[in-house]
């Protein structure tokens, strides 16, 4: 009899922890870390921390005093610590407000948004918003965002975030999702943009806000109405009208490539271009203050490859530009980044020569520019200008040195000056003087006993030559040879028949190529 009454009572405990325990579909997965109690996990993570008894009679585990490490315990998610997560704002550009029950106020990084508050982008605003998980939402000018639901499930890293994009636009950069109850969903009015770790943007209708343009650059979201749902791959997109099937997911237009795009751009404005893409009726441009895509100053749809940016201050900028396609759907990113220094924009060079005989001065020139006053230009055979050759002030665009510069290579570069200030000095414009390229020698015939005068063109100050005199054109027979630091020498004829003559340029210590024979009769 009392056997009986043992099994009757093991058998209702059984039936009150089946019966307390949900259907465990539905379970969130925990590791046992290295010497962690029992107790400490229900204190951890359960709301009531005395359900640690049911969760390891669940797991079929006996001994609570001496988990294993590396145990696996199947944990019934209600049975988790929750409560509403907060979203951190970590960049605010423009004029952007929050609204909630009680008040409406600008939005700041001061702010954490919290359920059922709004957010309000003005023209050329944005807002970067932080999830608990560390998601981030970038919301684009003239948006309205609701947040439905903010949970997060105590220690467990799981965290349901649901919010309804009414107008404008939001990029998502979404961690991976842990866990069952986890959620990142972006509601429109046309559709539900569900994602698990990825990154994608989504946007209403400008004029009809039950259309929702979805792109995923990374990873896979699903678009869902009550028509149909969609999985958007890595580099698709989908356009989605409210109470209509839409499962044509379209493939995205390529990033565009940039042409001659700087890293450093003078005054206040910035100058892009890019490649037309086939297919691309339009552009959107977006810049960001900084290094990265987060604080975003403007976006601009663009009906040519280029762009002029105008009215920037000194600092860091980024730029992202995408082809919009025909169905509206806007294409994968490229992005760049610059610096805008503030300086005036030094004088243009013109066209001019780089290479000068030595025989000819040398000749700079720029564009004239009615912003400045006066020029100031230095030569230095030094790219860094460490050593200052010749420099001077000038009104003039054009300059022509006086005195001729050695044979070598050298650099020169001008600034403007105005009555305000000054601009900085142009990118350094390498040149270089050298010999002519030929040697034009002339040489008569002569009388016995009288003097061979051969001359030859002249090259400046740092000319050297060798001259040989020879019976034979192979100048296997040299009867005379020297070197001098003129442009001709004299030699005696003394023996009456035919001779040959040339002559080579000497350049660092090195002879050069001779000129072809010039044939003397002494006679």
């Amino acid at each position: 009899m009392m056997m009986y009454k043992n099994f009757v009572l093991k058998l209702i405990l059984l039936l009150v922890l089946v019966g307390a325990t949900p259907a465990f579909t539905n379970d969130w997965l925990y590791t046992v870390r290295p010497n962690e109690a029992a107790s400490k996990i229900g204190k951890s993570y359960l709301v009531n921390p005395y359900r640690i008894d049911e969760v390891l009679a669940y797991n079929n585990i006996v001994d609570a005093d001496n988990l294993v490490a590396g145990t696996v315990l199947k944990i019934p998610v209600n049975y988790l610590k929750f409560g509403p997560a907060r979203v951190q704002v970590t960049s605010v550009q423009g004029n952007v407000l929050i609204q909630n029950a009680y008040k409406e106020s600008p939005l700041s990084t001061l702010h954490s948004v919290k359920l059922g508050d709004k957010i309000i982008t003005g023209e050329s605003s944005s807002a970067m918003l932080r999830f608990a998980d560390g998601s981030e939402l970038l919301l684009g000018s003239q948006s309205e965002l609701i947040f439905d639901v903010l949970t997060q499930w105590g220690r467990t890293g799981m965290v349901d975030s649901r919010m309804r994009l009414l107008k404008g636009s939001a990029e998502g950069r979404v961690n991976k999702l842990q866990g069952s109850k986890s959620k990142f969903e972006v509601h429109t009015p046309s559709a539900v943009a569900t994602v698990r770790g990825t990154e994608f943007r989504v946007r209403v209708g400008k004029d009809n806000s039950s259309v929702s343009f979805n792109e995923v650059s990374e990873g896979k979201v699903q678009v869902a109405n009550n028509a149909a749902a969609s999985l958007v791959p890595m580099g698709f997109g989908l356009v989605a009208e409210e109470g209509k099937k839409s499962d044509n997911v379209i493939e995205l237009l390529p990033a565009p490539n940039l042409i001659g795009a700087e890293l450093e751009y003078y005054g206040t404005m910035a100058e892009l271009a890019w490649q037309q893409e086939q297919g691309a009726k339009a552009y959107r441009l977006e810049l960001f203050e900084g290094n990265e895509a987060v604080s975003l100053i403007d976006s601009n749809l663009l009906s040519s490859a280029k762009a002029k940016i105008e009215n920037l201050a000194v600092g860091d900028y980024t730029v992202r530009v995408r082809s919009v396609d025909d169905n509206g759907l806007e294409g994968l990113d490229r992005q760049h980044s610059f610096f805008v220094n503030g300086k005036i924009l030094p004088p243009k060079r013109a066209a001019s020569l780089t290479h000068f005989d030595i025989n000819k001065k040398v000749e700079m020139s720029w564009q004239k520019d009615q912003m400045f006053s006066a020029y100031h230009y230095q030569v230095s055979d030094s790219k860094t200008f460490d050593n200052i050759l010749r420099e001077r002030e000038t009104r003039s665009s054009k300059v022509t040195l006086r005195e001729q510069l050695p044979i070598g290579t050298y650099y020169w570069r001008v600034l403007g000056k105005s009555t305000e200030k000054n601009s900085s000095y142009s990118l350094p414009i390498p040149f270089t003087v050298h010999l002519p390229k030929t040697i034009k020698v002339e040489v008569f015939d002569v009388k016995e006993g009288e003097a061979i005068n051969a001359k030859w063109n002249n090259f400046g100050q740092s000319q050297k030559f060798e001259w040989q005199l020879a019976t034979d054109k192979e100048f296997k027979n040299i009867t005379q040879q020297g070197t001098t630091n003129e442009n001709k020498v004299a030699l005696k004829a003394t023996n009456k028949g035919y001779y040959y003559f040339r002559v080579a340029q000497i350049v660092d210590g090195k002879t050069l190529a001779f000129t072809q024979p010039e044939a003397i009769m002494i006679y």
